[in-house]
């Protein structure tokens, strides 16, 4: 049997997205803020990162398109703002002279940085507002949508992040982060990145908070305890695989405590759960495997070429990210 554990820690450092060396994405997030502090017609507002910057499960995605998830936590309340919407076109009005391509879409306000016809990267800008307890309120909505669908949703960008602290602990939530990493990169692999045939990546950490375990070993030579980080995927992507009900349900542990799985059709759900059998297919044959050769190659099917071979390389170079003068 071959150990893929050291290939599999190769694999997670090419694809990890870490928020502390992403300098040109950090400087253009603060080039954003600052264009709109100055120019904003309304209340004031105070910044966090949200989503996997904020959870650090980020990958480096494979279209080159990086995604800056920013949550703008305003200084007023909902009652101030009943239409949620009215808050967002602010945001937007405040970007207009940006230089830049900006959108204001339901979930969020966004920008987006092109290279002529290459999307580089966006930044998604999250409008939050607090209602009389103090909780933290999404704007929902655009416009031209129904009176139902711009509304103040209870969410708070940086609770998931604090649940997860609290669940795990030390390198336990470290491996946690490894195993959500790889899915994610898996997920890009596997599946088209338009529409909706894609679980999210939020949909994979929802499944990973209920289904994942820590997984440890014992080196009967060194007597030491290492983390087997292949054992928990495994066992991760079993427990979604064997789920008794043709629908994969995994609601978030913090507000608005929805299933991100819910966007998927029937039949994109079908075919997640027969790509999550491929994948658990790739897995026990690389652990079986009586050579590395045969290992990475099975894993390699599943996971790209940025998977190493038996001498710890990735075969493709990732996109990097550009610098930070090449976009408009």
């Amino acid at each position: 049997m071959t150990n893929i554990n050291r290939y599999l820690a190769t694999f997670d450092e090419t694809i990890k997205l870490d928020w502390d060396h992403t300098g040109v994405l950090r400087e253009r997030r603060n080039v954003i803020l600052e264009h709109l502090r100055a120019r904003l017609d309304g209340p004031s507002f105070d910044p966090c990162n949200q989503g996997s910057y904020d959870l650090r499960t980020g990958v480096h995605p494979l279209s080159g398109d990086y995604d800056i998830d920013v949550a703008l936590r305003f200084n007023t309340t909902i009652d101030e703002w009943p239409d949620p919407v009215a808050l967002k076109q602010r945001v937007l009005a405040g970007l207009e002279d940006l230089g830049s391509s900006v959108r204001l879409r339901r979930p969020c306000v966004t920008v987006f940085y092109r290279r002529g016809d290459e999307q580089l990267y966006h930044v998604d800008l999250a409008v939050y507002a607090r209602d009389a307890h103090d909780r933290l309120h999404l704007a929902c909505g655009k416009p031209g949508d129904r009176q139902d669908m711009r509304i103040w949703q209870p969410s708070d960008p940086q609770a998931l992040g604090a649940f997860i602290d609290g669940r795990f602990k030390d390198q336990d939530k470290v491996q946690f982060r490894r195993v959500v990493r790889v899915l994610k990169r898996w997920k890009d692999e596997r599946f088209s990145s338009e529409g909706e045939a894609a679980p999210r990546g939020i949909a994979l950490t929802a499944a990973a908070l209920k289904w994942f375990r820590v997984e440890r070993r014992q080196d009967p030579v060194d007597r030491q305890v290492h983390y087997d980080d292949a054992a928990a995927l495994l066992a991760l992507v079993k427990a979604m695989r064997e789920y008794p009900e043709r629908r994969l349900k995994a609601k978030l542990p913090v507000a608005p405590g929805n299933d991100p799985f819910d966007r998927m059709t029937d039949r994109q759900m079908e075919i997640f759960r027969e790509e999550l059998e491929r994948l658990e297919r790739a897995l026990t044959t690389a652990l079986g495997s009586p050579d590395r050769d045969g290992a990475c190659d099975a894993l390699r099917r599943v996971f790209g070429d940025d998977f190493p071979g038996p001498e710890g390389k990735p075969t493709r170079k990732r996109t990097a990210i550009v610098a930070s003068g090449s976009a408009a």
